[in-house]
């Protein structure tokens, strides 16, 4: 599952590295809930914030039951209609100096 391919990648990851997470998905349990699930599953998992020339969109905070951490807000959300794309979702991801 994504869950257990994302916490691979990190475990792999050595200390102060970076790992991009991105999906063609527009689905918020396949992004921010996945980025959500590794920050509380991996100490020192941390976002970091980024630009690119594109119309980003606000990421998901809150889906149906789920509440995700503010952190996701770090992440690029992109709507199809935006950017004349696919929907896309990017998240960097970096692990801490500190392990």
């Amino acid at each position: 599952t994504q869950r257990q391919l994302i916490k691979v990648a990190y475990d792999i990851l050595t200390p102060g590295g970076t790992m991009v997470y991105s999906t063609c998905s527009c689905e918020p349990e396949e992004n921010e809930g996945i980025i959500d699930h590794l920050l509380n599953e991996r100490q020192g998992a941390e976002l970091v914030p980024f630009a690119l020339p594109l119309k980003r969109s606000d990421p998901i905070t809150v889906f149906g039951k789920f509440t995700y951490s503010d952190e996701v807000r770090k992440t690029l959300r992109l709507w199809p209609q935006d950017n004349n794309t696919e929907g896309f979702f990017v998240a960097k991801i970096r692990k801490s100096n500190d392990l």
